[in-house]
């Protein structure tokens, strides 16, 4: 989230549109995760879909959100 976000900020030089691009990537990051939890249960032998690294995506992009907010957002 914070790699996409820095690469992608001076695209979006206002606060408003920033902050909805940063949350935008921060959902699509846990999205992508639960994904993947989906796509190793059913298409990968010898891998199964586990509950704690959905949160543990959850942590990580919403860590990731905050951080960059708190990082680049002048309030």
């Amino acid at each position: 989230v914070t790699f996409w976000v820095k690469a992608l900020w001076k695209n979006y030089p206002t606060r408003f549109s920033f902050y909805k691009l940063s949350m935008f990537i921060a959902f699509s990051a846990l999205a992508y995760g639960i994904c993947m939890e989906f796509v190793q249960h059913y298409w990968v032998p010898n891998r199964s879909f586990e509950l704690n690294d959905i949160f543990a995506d959850l942590a990580g992009s919403m860590i990731g959100f905050l951080l960059v907010n708190s990082r680049y957002i002048k309030k």
